[in-house]
């Protein structure tokens, strides 16, 4: 690994260390409080390990290709072309939200019961 390339890397490890103990992690710790007093300890704990493991494996690829640090470089106005990408983006999240919410609840054995919208 070439000398240039190593802070870069150094940064981003410690930046998804972060995002994992500070927001995922706490998340869903208060997830599993609240499914438990709903479903049980079992189906709570199968609930919020494919909710973290999916987080993660979302984080992981949103910051594959990510070029910058966050919050250490300038924001240009109207570089991030939005109105271009909305469409796909809220695509994207409805079916990963749909295969999220299949997987939690066939995972936690709550298949039958639910409610599909």
């Amino acid at each position: 690994m070439s000398r240039p390339e190593w802070p870069r890397r150094h940064y981003f490890v410690g930046l998804k260390k972060a995002v994992f103990f500070e927001a995922l992690f706490p998340l869903f710790v208060l997830v599993f409080v609240f499914t438990y007093y709903l479903w049980g300890w079992r189906p709570a704990l199968m609930h919020c390990l494919y909710g973290l493991a999916a987080s993660v494996l979302l984080m992981e690829v949103l910051f594959l290709r990510y070029p910058k640090v966050p919050f250490t470089c300038t924001f240009v106005p109207g570089k991030a072309k939005v109105h271009v990408y909305w469409l796909p983006y809220v695509i994207g999240f409805l079916i990963s939200a749909s295969f999220t919410m299949l997987g939690t609840a066939q995972g936690a054995g709550l298949g039958r019961g639910c409610v599909w919208i």
